[in-house]
Formats: structure tokens, sequence, C-alpha cells
């Protein structure tokens, strides 16, 4: 490549440069401030007030059919396979449902009833 060339190609690089350079200064000049300066200020803690316990606040929800028949399913020893072909649902939705308090603690419950009539008739 000729000496004018490369010249060319360099004065072409410098130019363009130049001209992000320029527009990326202007984006900066005109950019607005990532918080807005008009809104108030955050209160500080009131140290004088009694730490509140961490709970939760929402009860848990109540079963519809299918969660029930998972749970009960579930406390009958079923495997997550058989439960998922029985249902027409996947073994991964089975596993997530198996996760939820609300399954869990119908599954406890079912265990309890079955230990229950198990220790009445004999």
């Amino acid at each position: 490549m000729p000496d004018r060339a490369k010249f060319q190609a360099a004065a072409s690089k410098l130019a363009i440069e130049s001209s992000v350079a320029e527009v990326a200064s202007r984006l900066l000049v005109n950019a607005r401030p990532v918080v807005d300066a008009g809104l108030q200020k955050l209160s500080k803690v009131n140290e004088s007030l009694p730490p509140r316990a961490n709970v939760k606040t929402n009860p848990p929800r109540a079963l519809r059919p299918r969660g029930l028949a998972i749970a009960r399913l579930l406390a009958q020893g079923r495997s997550v396979s058989e439960i998922a072909s029985a249902l027409g649902i996947t073994r991964q939705a089975i596993w997530k449902w198996s996760q939820r308090p609300e399954i869990i603690t119908e599954v406890n419950r079912a265990h309890a009833a079955m230990l229950a009539s198990a220790s009445r008739t004999g």
C-alpha cells in the first residue's frame, strides 16, 4: 500500500474517532442525572423503635384440587414419576409443587392422619 493510501486511511480513522468522541461529549453534557435532585431525601431510621420480627404476613394459600392430589399422592409414598404420569404433568412441575409450604403442610397433615388411623385400627 503506498504511503498516500496509508495516510488517507489513518486520516479517515482519525476523523471517525474524533466524531465519535465529539458525539460522546455532547451526550454527556446533555445527559440528565440518574437521581432526580427534586426528590425528597429519605428519612432516617428511628433507632428508638423496637426491632420487628421478620415474619411473613401472607397466610398459606388453600390448595386447589391439583395441589391437593399432589400432596396426597406424595404422602402415600408415590414417586414423582408416578404422580407426574397419573396427573399428566411434568416431573419438574411435581418437584416445584413439592417445595411449596402449603403442599408440605398438607403432606405432614396427611401423614399425621394416616398414623392416627393406623394406631386406632391396630
